[in-house]
């Protein structure tokens, strides 16, 4: 038995007696001992073997040395039932003991796992998984768009606007607020900037822009539902056909130059995308939505804070107004800008002003309001 820690006397004591003559507590074994214990091992057993025990079971394998382990977690990243080793499956200590018998008995078994392990071992080995880490690297960084500094906008500190960077229109089945209403709504509310992002389609927002006048200016933008949750594209030319993966929304949205948006992540009664698809993607998320008003709980809201934080993705926020009442719920004080570049550098440094609604209220009137309306039907 080979640890970091000496065994402990209770520990010892722990095995029966007929047994403590033939096992022998090592504790640390490292450096130039370590090719040596392995070549004179017949088997790995590591029962209890986590991501911290993963280097001395890719040794083993290095070592071409058969394994047993528990088929959960990392390991099973290194090990395939069967080829490299035995997975142990509950209850362990039954598993364990039939793996170990069927590994100790069969020579020819041990064998092959034993050289299936060290095939697999030597494709993991420094010299190949460098040259893959440092390939992933550059291909994410290559797809990142530059993010500007806080000084690539040109208006003072002092010239800030606000803006609104997620509604919707009667456009959006589930919304009975027209273009011209959105707009008169946002005048009162002193927005100056507001993306319109209706769901699937780009035609309310093409309307608005036609119909605003040189105070608001439009953002054309569009919540497109993929195959795993919501993705809003901003400065759209073309529409986002719904139903494609996160992956393929994500390429369509940059190939004509727009700006990724993430609405509401990890509220469960919006369709979100999950955690670990907007990590794998990270690198082409240009903004995320660090508040919005109609989130079921706030601490949803901090969750998107986390992650924007976490991979250096600026903060946004939008009302996701779908009644009269929701305009200017969620709000952006920040520097005026014209470009996304500029928007993307304005966002680093703006501030969000929030209403007192509470998410149930604007629920409750978006209920109420809406009906199976056609898009473009004017209520």
């Amino acid at each position: 038995m080979v640890g970091a820690e000496p065994m402990p006397r209770s520990a010892r004591l722990g095995v029966p007696r007929r047994l403590r003559q033939r096992i022998d507590f090592t504790g640390f074994i490292g450096g130039p001992d370590l090719p040596d214990h392995y070549a004179r091992a017949e088997v790995l057993c590591a029962p209890h073997a986590t991501g911290g025990l993963a280097t001395a079971v890719l040794e083993a394998m290095a070592a071409a040395t058969a394994a047993v382990l528990p088929g959960r977690g990392g390991v099973r990243e290194l090990i395939r039932e069967g080829e490299e080793g035995l997975l142990l499956d509950p209850p362990l200590s039954y598993s364990l003991a039939a793996g170990l018998v069927d590994l100790l008995d069969n020579p020819a078994l041990r064998r092959s796992l034993a050289e299936s392990a060290g095939r697999r071992a030597a494709n993991m080995s420094w010299e190949k998984v460098v040259p893959r880490v440092e390939d992933s690297y550059r291909r994410a960084h290559s797809r990142r768009s530059p993010r500007p500094s806080h000084q690539a906008i040109a208006s003072p500190l002092g010239d800030r606007i606000l803006a609104d960077l997620h509604t919707h229109t009667s456009y959006s089945s589930d919304c009975s607020m027209s273009p011209a209403e959105l707009l008169a709504a946002c005048r009162d509310s002193g927005i100056e900037v507001v993306a319109v992002t209706d769901h699937n389609t780009i035609e309310g927002a093409l309307e608005a822009a036609s119909l605003a006048g040189d105070d608001i200016t439009v953002i054309v933008g569009e919540e497109v539902k993929t195959t795993e949750g919501e993705i809003i594209g901003l400065y759209l030319e073309q529409e986002v056909p719904a139903g494609l993966s996160v992956e393929e929304t994500i390429r369509l949205i940059r190939e004509q130059g727009g700006l990724v948006y993430v609405p509401h992540p990890f509220d469960p009664l919006h369709l979100t995308p999950s955690y670990e698809t907007l990590s794998r993607n990270a690198a082409d998320i240009d903004i995320v939505e660090v508040y919005n008003p109609r989130i079921t709980f706030t601490s949803f809201n901090e969750k998107a804070r986390r992650l924007a934080r976490k991979y250096d993705i600026p903060g946004g926020a939008g009302s996701d107004c779908h009644v009269i009442e929701g305009v200017g719920t969620a709000m952006l004080s920040l520097g005026r800008f014209q470009t996304p570049a500029e928007l993307l550098a304005s966002l680093r440094r703006a501030d969000i002003i929030r209403s007192r609604h509470s998410p149930l209220y604007l629920h409750s009137l978006k209920l109420l309001r809406s009906a199976p309306l056609a898009p473009g039907h004017r209520s």
